[in-house]
């Protein structure tokens, strides 16, 4: 029954597009199904770096300790055009990375585009950026989802974690969105999103309070993580604390029930098994600012996996080549990559306290 249900769902969703889009749609849930190496179905999601540059320096961040070094760009709306039409059936856009998507200066152009050929299009942003006026633009793009993260709604816990931000310009911004939404009747989806670690794990539960009170409907709840390879930095953030961790899980359940809030915990926090793992190298691929076609956003450096380049080489000859067929047939294995267990992907490292 369960399987039925998830066929019918499926075909609901698909025949709301054209009839090209639609037969795609069916592939690509057939594809995920069966995991072949070679995939028939055209990628039906896509996530593009808008920019990896970004305006603050977190704490816990891998890009202010990995890759520190790494090159500042910004997709132009040029390069984003030639992205886009290399991928005629997508239908969910996200475009992040590892910065911050309001510093490119083309991103309300970037936005339009996907827009108008009816794709489901989104963002994480860190809200700093996020004024009245460029709140107004979110509102009459039609956006389709936006998430914001923000974790403490404590002054002094946010701004040690989120070094460089401005606690009152970030809470005015979501409230003064908050309220746009409401007013306009705004069909945008607008999440807050809290890294969950040892600085502000005890604060849930009165987060959840607080939020809930100043109008924010959906929050969600995901755990650090950290490379093995920084030690010192899985101390000072993973929790380790496996019963305050539970505890507070529970806690902020009932804060979310009491206040209205739609709370979810992802992969990154539950302690949930999955059957199988990822279906990303099933669905699309993860493209960096500078063209690079990687896995997904967690494997998101070159030098650790690189399909190919679209801005060299033509997207349909890189989804279906050796390297991706390699990879897909690893993943199919049902064994935990060694890559993906080295980036502490959520799919393989279920739990709060597995890192």
């Amino acid at each position: 029954m369960r399987i039925l249900s998830k066929i019918k769902l499926g075909l609901g969703l698909a025949f709301r597009f054209k009839f090209k889009e639609a037969i795609n749609f069916i592939k690509a849930y057939i594809t995920i199904k069966k995991e072949p190496l070679i995939v028939k179905s055209k990628p039906v999601l896509v996530q593009i770096e808008a920019t990896n540059r970004c305006n603050l320096k977190c704490i816990m961040c891998a890009v202010n300790y990995e890759r520190k070094d790494q090159k500042k760009n910004d997709l132009t709306i040029n390069k984003f055009k030639n992205i886009l039409q290399q991928f005629p059936y997508v239908k969910s856009l996200i475009l992040n990375g590892s910065g911050e998507p309001l510093l490119n200066k083309d991103i309300f152009q970037i936005i339009e585009k996907p827009i108008k050929k009816n794709v489901l299009v989104g963002f994480h942003t860190n809200g700093l950026l996020l004024t009245k006026d460029i709140a107004e633009k979110i509102i009459a793009s039609d956006l389709s989802w936006l998430n914001i993260s923000i974790d403490s709604h404590k002054k002094e816990t946010y701004e040690q974690i989120r070094k460089g931000s401005d606690y009152e310009k970030v809470i005015a911004n979501i409230k003064y969105l908050t309220y746009l939404i409401k007013k306009t009747n705004s069909k945008l989806e607008l999440t807050l999103v809290i890294v969950i670690m040892n600085h502000n794990l005890k604060e849930l539960p009165d987060y959840i309070k607080f939020f809930g009170s100043i109008g924010v409907e959906n929050i969600k709840a995901q755990r650090v993580h950290i490379m093995d390879e920084y030690p010192e930095k899985k101390k000072k953030f993973v929790v380790k604390n496996k019963e305050l961790s539970k505890k507070m899980h529970i806690k902020a359940i009932e804060e979310a029930k009491k206040n209205g809030v739609n709370l979810t915990f992802t992969t990154f926090y539950t302690e949930e098994k999955k059957e199988k793992g990822c279906n990303w190298p099933w669905l699309g691929p993860f493209i960096d600012v500078n063209g690079e076609v990687m896995p997904c956003c967690v494997i998101n450096t070159p030098d650790s996996l690189s399909f190919g380049n679209i801005f060299k080489e033509d997207f349909s000859k890189i989804w279906n080549n050796k390297k991706y067929q390699d990879f897909r047939k690893e993943l199919r294995s049902k064994k935990k990559p060694a890559l993906c267990k080295k980036m502490k992907c959520p799919y393989y490292t279920i739990s709060l306290l597995d890192n």
